[in-house]
């Protein structure tokens, strides 16, 4: 799979807040990141 450095950057970005709401409010990261992931990097299930 081919990714554009934006598109991991955005995704690296967006992981990491994930982790500073998921340590704030007890959120499960995989609850954000998993559909984001897929809708960003364009995975099929």
């Amino acid at each position: 799979m081919d990714v554009s450095a934006w598109v991991a950057v955005g995704v690296v970005a967006f992981g990491m807040l994930t982790g500073v709401l998921s340590a704030l409010f007890g959120v499960g990261g995989g609850l954000v990141m998993v559909p984001f992931m897929v809708l960003a990097l364009g995975s099929n299930l």
